[in-house]
């Protein structure tokens, strides 16, 4: 039974913290900050790109995303890296205090080992919603929703022509006047 590994210790989890609240009511930028991914068929790979998007609840500016034929947990955490150097740091979040909370779905590259220990490192709080549950990430939803229906039936031919087309969408490309600084 050794030789096979059938006595193998079974692999623990790490564990969660779910939302307390279903609706999200941020006092301040910054405060509350939800992470989602969302995927487009790429007609020459024959399969899908993969979106993250990170936005500010309170503004609704969007602070970072990015795409990628994959989006494994090692993806997630350098576009965090960016919106700590881009947004986090300048606001000087630390030193007033401010308790971020960062929402996001299950999707098991948020809720790897790697990502939740960079979160805890980073003072961020990070909050999973509950299964089945989508208006509890309701604002990076809605985005979507409206990225959808904005890239309409567009058939993209390569990741180059889909990451162009973004870059054109508004929302990714204008900064918000409330957070004093251009939004990527």
């Amino acid at each position: 039974m050794k030789e096979s590994q059938l006595l193998k210790t079974q692999h623990k989890r790490q564990p969660k913290t779910y939302a307390r609240y279903r609706i999200v009511t941020p006092q301040a930028p910054l405060e509350v900050i939800e992470m989602d991914i969302k995927y487009i068929w790429i007609t020459q790979a024959r399969r899908y790109a993969f979106i993250l998007t990170i936005i500010d609840t309170f503004t609704r500016a969007v602070l970072h995303w990015r795409v990628g034929f994959s989006m494994k947990s090692g993806d997630v955490k350098k576009a965090w890296e960016q919106v700590i150097i881009d947004h986090l740091q300048p606001a000087d979040i630390l030193t007033k205090g401010v308790h971020v909370e960062i929402r996001n779905d299950n999707g098991p590259q948020f809720g790897s080992k790697i990502i939740q220990s960079f979160f805890k490192e980073n003072y961020l709080n990070q909050v999973f919603t509950h299964p089945y549950t989508p208006q509890e990430n309701g604002h990076v939803e809605s985005f979507h929703n409206i990225l959808s229906k904005s890239l309409g039936n567009n058939n993209f031919w390569d990741i180059g022509q889909l990451t162009q087309r973004l870059t054109i969408f508004p929302v990714f490309r204008i900064g918000h006047p409330f957070l004093k600084f251009r939004v990527y």
